[in-house]
């Protein structure tokens, strides 16, 4: 997985275990992560916390209709990366680097 980063500081911090820093691949969504004691969540973010550059457009919504037009699946968020009927390729970067997105 290759992870983008437009800056040293979110490059240093995506390296880190804490993984303060998260970034789906399949998704190529960027996020802060926040917990407290019942749930850890993804809150998305636009633009990098340190330098402010843009962050690329997550692929949300090309992802679900993708795998709609392939599999004929309407996907589960909470359970997708689990689910044996979606093929590996949507569970990673390479849908959307093979489409040129």
């Amino acid at each position: 997985m290759i992870v983008i980063t437009c800056c040293d500081q979110m490059a240093f911090h995506c390296s880190q275990k804490e993984e303060i820093i998260a970034y789906e691949s399949h998704l190529r969504l960027y996020g802060i992560r926040v917990t407290n004691r019942r749930y850890g969540v993804i809150q998305k973010i636009s633009y990098c916390p340190w330098c402010l550059s843009k962050l690329p457009k997550s692929l949300e919504e090309e992802h679900a209709s993708a795998v709609k037009d392939a599999c004929g699946l309407v996907i589960d968020p909470q359970t997708f990366m689990h689910d044996t009927r979606v093929p590996s390729e949507f569970k990673i970067d390479q849908w959307w680097r093979d489409r040129g997105l």
